[in-house]
């Protein structure tokens, strides 16, 4: 069995933020290397706080199509834990 790995918000918003360049790259970098070894694992919750950060909180915001993209994305790459359409719910909530 191989192990996983959580991957906190944190990690996943700064992949996003260009106004941090070097976390960022180092953020991309881990989920890069995460994806190749499929070993990263999201959250429901993750996934819900990262729809927050990049709707409200990044000095510039991604609008909420964006980041419906980003979501639908990162579930189709990282394991989910019963995610569900979450997307589709995330992007009905801040429409």
């Amino acid at each position: 069995m191989r192990g996983r790995v959580l991957i906190d918000t944190t990690v996943l918003v700064y992949a996003y933020d260009v106004a941090e360049p070097e976390r960022q790259r180092r953020a991309l970098d881990l989920l890069h290397g995460l994806a190749e070894r499929e070993t990263g694992v999201v959250s429901t919750q993750i996934m819900a706080e990262m729809f927050a950060v990049l709707t409200r909180k990044l000095s510039s915001p991604l609008s909420v199509e964006q980041a419906v993209r980003s979501l639908e994305r990162h579930m189709r790459t990282w394991q989910g834990e019963q995610i569900i359409a979450a997307a589709d719910c995330f992007g009905d909530l801040w429409r």
